[in-house]
């Protein structure tokens, strides 16, 4: 089963650097880098701003665990968004792809 995953970073090489790790230790069949990107969110009771850039990351499910750990491992921020859900629906072709790459 494939599940995508999102994560934030404050800049495209920090971005890239993290998908390229991920791809190379086999945790994720596909990373894509969008942005720049504007997140206002509340941290220690006052309303941030920042540019950043949104990591989309596909991945196996049963790489799950080892892909959370790696990720916070490797993350530039103290408390990294990960937010993750499984694929509703995955085309048999795709499908057949991430489990050659995986």
């Amino acid at each position: 089963m494939i599940a995508i995953g999102w994560t934030t970073l404050a800049n495209e090489i920090d971005a890239l650097k993290l998908a390229h790790a991920l791809i190379e230790k086999r945790l994720v069949i596909c990373a894509q880098i969008a942005g720049p990107i504007q997140s206002i969110y509340s941290w220690k009771d006052s309303i941030e701003r920042s540019t950043e850039y949104r990591l989309t990351l596909k991945f196996m499910v049963d790489r799950l665990q080892s892909l959370e750990s790696e990720l916070h491992s490797m993350h530039p921020y103290g408390i990294p968004q990960w937010i993750w859900c499984m694929a509703g629906g995955v085309s048999d072709s795709y499908l057949e792809w991430a489990h050659s790459v995986s």
